[in-house]
């Protein structure tokens, strides 16, 4: 590899020959990732680091082809939410995390201490049907909108929808909008 007059060198990242491992399998969401720079001025091989640098976005858009994996070879989503129909008042569950709960008669969800299958970002999609009230509810020690033992009532009229979103926030601390 050679420099221009200036002395400027260019690299494409990810051609050329392997000379060992494979560019394919680096672990690019593990960053981040430096390309360290050695010189020898007299073009020998005593070479001294002369900067680092950190790779930016253009290698870890290789990562993105990872959303491959979200459509099956069927054309299908397998992570597209799936209706939970709720028609009785019960706790949160494992089967309520980032799908839509669909409330067509009134009920109560209770957010449970602890929940920890719900990861923080993890969410729930909620929507109230055709007169039905739908309503999230906190025990104490567990904070919806920032309130301990707080609540959140979607109301719907008959013929509409109701639509709100819960997000997890932190252990025992939830956000919800839409009421």
């Amino acid at each position: 590899m050679y420099t221009n007059s200036n002395g400027l060198i260019s690299v494409e990242i990810g051609t050329g020959s392997n000379v060992n491992g494979s560019f394919a399998a680096i672990p690019w969401e593990n960053g981040p990732f430096f390309i360290e720079t050695q010189v020898d001025a007299t073009g020998g091989a005593n070479y001294n680091i002369i900067g680092v640098t950190q790779l930016l976005s253009v290698p870890y858009a290789l990562h993105a082809k990872t959303a491959e994996r979200l459509i099956s070879s069927d054309n299908t989503n397998p992570y597209k939410a799936k209706i939970v129909i709720f028609n009785s008042s019960r706790n949160v569950a494992d089967s309520d995390i980032n799908n839509t709960i669909e409330c067509t008669s009134s009920a109560t969800l209770t957010m449970t201490a602890g929940f920890e299958s719900m990861l923080t970002g993890d969410t729930i999609n909620l929507e109230a049907h055709n007169g039905a009230v739908l309503t999230i509810q906190a025990p104490p020690g567990v904070k919806i909108n920032y309130n301990e033992n707080g609540k959140a009532v979607f109301s719907s009229s008959t013929g509409n929808v109701r639509f709100g979103f819960l997000r997890k926030t932190d252990l025992n601390s939830y956000i919800i909008s839409g009421q």
